[in-house]
């Protein structure tokens, strides 16, 4: 029965933790181009008289935040699908509550997905029958 239980917000965690990771991964494919569009846009108007040296710079350092956040964003979401595994399996209880947890914190992905499947997940793992059969 808890088997039963524990399926569908398992499966929801992953299909929302892959949609947030695909975004994840367009989001640096997105800067990359931007960041090869914006320098080569610097350099032309440098070369014409127009400095932009600065810019340059700060486009630089932009894209690389970014970046870092996105590739954060991608532990992230790969942590909550990978709980969401473990949930369906009924193995690692901590774990499948701390990526149920994850799941509801409004950071690194869509809150309009991950927020509803995180509460979804937290009512089913903290049922009692969900937590027996998680220490069997």
């Amino acid at each position: 029965m808890a088997e039963d239980k524990v399926k569908a917000p398992g499966i929801i965690l992953m299909v929302v933790a892959g949609l947030n990771l695909m975004i994840q991964l367009a989001q640096i494919a997105y800067y990359g181009v931007i960041m090869v569009i914006g320098l080569s846009a610097q350099r032309s108007s440098a070369s014409a008289g127009g400095g932009g040296g600065d810019e340059e710079i700060f486009l630089v350092l932009y894209i690389a935040v970014m970046i870092v956040f996105a590739i954060l964003a991608i532990a992230w979401n790969g942590f909550i699908g990978y709980a969401g595994w473990q949930m369906q399996k009924l193995e690692r209880y901590n774990l499948a509550l701390a990526g149920s947890i994850m799941a509801v914190i409004p950071c690194f992905g869509c809150c309009l997905l991950n927020m509803p499947a995180g509460i979804f997940a937290l009512v089913v793992i903290n049922d009692r029958m969900v937590k027996e059969a998680f220490r069997s």
